[in-house]
């Protein structure tokens, strides 16, 4: 799928030793996410939010 895409793409690789051997719906969601939204910020040009 990665290959047939023709618009811009980053590939991601969860290794075991940062949890995704756990796959990313059962044990690794934290990562899953942390990862997504850092694509989706640094993507679309978003300013990450402020720390509380």
């Amino acid at each position: 799928m990665y290959t047939g895409l023709n618009s811009p793409k980053t590939l991601h690789v969860f290794t075991a030793d940062e949890g995704g051997g756990a796959h990313c719906h059962s044990g690794a969601m934290r990562l899953f996410h942390e990862r997504l939204f850092s694509w989706l910020l640094e993507t679309l040009g978003a300013k990450r939010p402020a720390a509380a």
